[in-house]
């Protein structure tokens, strides 16, 4: 369980706190042997973190863990409740994709 940030307009270094969360678990992930981890998009829900810079984070904690772990092989899953995330992350990764 990690428990994310509550969004007060990134003006309580919000952003930093969302990414530490991603690589935290991932790393105890590593610590324990795992091989896989599945994430909720992290305080963009009850506690107002936007969703679109939530999944910037997500994934720029994940690609950074991938990046400096290149002998580990970690599984990395995201839930998406809902069609509006879903959306939201598809068109951030077509903008990532693209670039």
């Amino acid at each position: 369980h990690a428990v994310g940030p509550v969004w007060y307009g990134g003006k309580k270094k919000e952003p930093q706190k969302l990414y530490g969360c991603y690589k935290a678990s991932l790393n105890l992930a590593k610590d324990y042997g795992c091989h896989s981890i599945a994430f909720p998009l992290i305080s963009a829900g009850i506690f107002g973190y936007p969703k679109d810079q939530a999944w910037r984070k997500a994934l720029q904690a994940c690609s950074d863990f991938i990046h400096d772990n290149p002998d580990y092989d970690m599984d990395i899953l995201f839930t998406i409740p809902d069609s509006v995330r879903f959306f939201t992350l598809s068109a951030l990764l077509s903008i990532l994709v693209a670039n």
